[in-house]
């Protein structure tokens, strides 16, 4: 299926990307699944759309979200 194959290649990627993220620390099954689950679910609400967006618009949101949420992660961190 589209979601398997699409799984297929997205998950090392996200693996990768983690593991630098997590600087020496494991990066767990939940957490692989975590996010490539919400990826895959991202991509194929995009693709499912029908006032689909162009690709290099979709992507600026999807970096918008990532970029919002880690700046209130760390900002939640600095603050314990």
């Amino acid at each position: 299926s589209f979601t398997n194959h699409l799984k297929a290649i997205i998950k090392p990627l996200i693996k990768l990307r983690l593991e630098e993220a997590m600087k020496g620390n494991e990066v767990t099954k939940f957490q692989l699944n975590f996010y490539t689950d919400a990826f895959i679910f991202t991509i194929a609400r995009w693709l499912l759309d029908p006032n689909l967006l162009p690709y290099d618009e979709f992507l600026e949101e999807l970096k918008s979200c990532i970029y919002m949420t880690a700046a209130q992660t760390v900002k939640e961190f600095e603050n314990t």
